[in-house]
């Protein structure tokens, strides 16, 4: 069996060659393990901090929350209106989550604006990566609503979720193949 031979172009390495890159080559920003760490913990603190709003959220003020209830969690089924309770859940849990979103997407503009260090790269990351989880949250909330009470609709906003998901993700897609596209001619 013949072994394999790859080509390989020869490297020039001259002093003047290397001295050119590196000026022309910015400095790349490293980021620390620990760093990356606390960053993961602050987004599941950030997790933890609204799923307990929402559940105390929901224990104050919904009105139907003690006839729904019983004392391990379940539904109570003979005096519990378990529409208007979910109801009541839905907006207030987008009462908590709504004013969160309209601030992260303001942050965001603002901070697109500006050049940011790694520093904050690494904590925006993971407020990010909360505020995905928040929206998508909602979104999965008010599509279990109202495919489980108002049928025709939640199959038609569930439909329309997905539409949105895959054009979002195909543009994304075809945006970076055509970075990639671009850099590979400019070299």
């Amino acid at each position: 069996m013949p072994i394999p031979v790859f080509e390989q172009e020869e490297k020039k390495d001259t002093a003047k060659e290397s001295a050119t890159q590196s000026v022309d080559k910015p400095l790349t920003e490293k980021v620390s393990g620990f760093s990356i760490f606390f960053s993961i913990l602050l987004g599941i603190a950030l997790l933890l901090i609204v799923e307990f709003a929402f559940r105390d959220g929901n224990r104050l003020f919904n009105s139907f929350y003690n006839d729904c209830h019983n004392k391990k969690g379940f539904h109570a089924s003979d005096t519990c209106d378990l529409e208007q309770y979910e109801r009541i859940r839905l907006i207030l849990h987008a009462d908590i989550a709504v004013p969160l979103i309209i601030m992260s997407i303001f942050v965001y503009f603002i901070l697109r604006k500006r050049k940011t260090s790694s520093e904050l790269n690494v904590i925006l990351y993971s407020y990010y990566g909360f505020i995905l989880w928040l929206v998508g949250r909602i979104v999965a909330e008010t599509e279990y609503f109202f495919l489980k009470h108002h049928e025709l609709i939640g199959k038609y906003l569930v439909l329309f979720t997905f539409i949105l998901i895959f054009v979002i993700l195909s543009v994304q897609i075809q945006r970076r193949f055509i970075r990639k596209k671009q850099t590979q001619a400019l070299k």
